[in-house]
């Protein structure tokens, strides 16, 4: 049997994600994909960060969807040649600027989404499941079981 966090430990580690998490909308031409070994992705002063944030693996395939870069070629390029990877990213990013929903988590670009990308949370997720179960268990919040 597969085991995880207990209650308590779970709601403890979505309050630190809620407290961790960061969103910005910003368009690609505030944006700037660096050539370091994490390959960050730098934030115009305008965006209120101005900082290079690492970028995760989901996030970087995201990037090369939305860009239209295949992902064999985006990924030998993040392994054997960062400054063309951000090369093209820049261009691509600068060529036709749309706006794009930035998540971070912990310090790092967990996420590169659409604008209209609707935010869910786990946190959300979590309180609206434990509404209904203490509902259907006839608790109210704040009572013990």
């Amino acid at each position: 049997m597969k085991t995880g966090r207990n209650i308590v430990d779970l709601a403890k580690e979505l309050q630190r994600q809620a407290e961790s998490k960061k969103d910005i909308v910003a368009p690609t031409s505030l944006l700037a994909m660096t050539p370091d070994a994490s390959l960050s992705i730098r934030m115009s002063s305008e965006t209120s960060l101005g900082e290079v944030v690492p970028v995760g693996q989901t996030a970087h395939r995201q990037i090369g969807t939305k860009l239209s870069i295949p992902a064999a070629y985006y990924d030998r390029m993040l392994q054997n040649a960062p400054e063309l990877l951000a090369s093209n990213v820049n261009h691509w990013f600068h060529d036709k600027p749309k706006p794009h929903l930035v998540r971070m988590l912990d310090g790092h670009v967990r996420a590169f989404l659409s604008d209209r990308y609707q935010r869910i949370d786990n946190y959300e997720v979590a309180e609206a499941a434990l509404n209904r179960l203490d509902a259907a268990a006839g608790i109210e919040r704040g009572q013990a079981a």
